[in-house]
């Protein structure tokens, strides 16, 4: 379980073309203090599918498989946490295929109104969420890094959104107007 920080999911790619053959990983999820990792190889007694690296200092709290399943036949609250957890996820992926159908603004808008409900600290400004890197937020929204970096430019501009640079931090000012935007879903 992250306790502190920052992690972004990623999936493995080996992508294969004319010129050659390369790795690369595409981000899958940003993660933020709360959430669970690793819990589906302890449950289903797979290998992971999935890496996680830090984006920021992160504390972590790892439990040993046989002692998580045996917490989880014990503790009802813990399978609740868990079960509201990978709903998240589960609702996100469905999301996902629908954003398919949406312009790449509402994509970016979506991800970042995504982060802030899951992982969002709210302060007398706004909803501070972690500054992901242009090419996760790109992953995450299915659009291109020019095309992210372009949107956030226009979110600035307007007074909606304001990088804490310092912090490695977003900070949405507008909230509730990314949250309608995000719903044209």
């Amino acid at each position: 379980m992250i306790l502190s920080g920052w992690v972004k999911v990623r999936r493995a790619l080996r992508i294969h073309t004319a010129e050659g053959t390369w790795d690369s990983a595409q981000t899958l999820a940003l993660l933020g203090p709360g959430a669970w990792v690793g819990e589906m190889a302890v449950l289903d007694e797979a290998p992971r599918s999935r890496d996680v690296l830090a984006l920021t200092s992160v504390r972590a709290a790892g439990i040993p498989a046989a002692t998580f399943k045996m917490l989880m036949l014990q503790e009802p609250r813990l399978c609740y946490q868990l079960a509201r957890s990978l709903s998240r996820r589960l609702r996100l992926a469905n999301l996902q295929a629908d954003l398919e159908q949406q312009s790449p603004s509402v994509r970016v808008v979506h991800a970042l109104v995504q982060l802030a409900e899951a992982f969002g600290e709210k302060t007398e400004q706004g909803v501070r969420i972690i500054y992901p890197p242009l090419q996760d937020l790109a992953d995450l929204s299915q659009v291109n890094q020019e095309t992210v970096a372009a949107v956030l430019n226009r979110l600035q501009q307007q007074g909606i959104i304001q990088p804490l640079p310092d912090q490695q931090s977003l900070l949405l000012i507008q909230y509730p107007k990314l949250v309608k935007a995000a719903r044209l879903l």
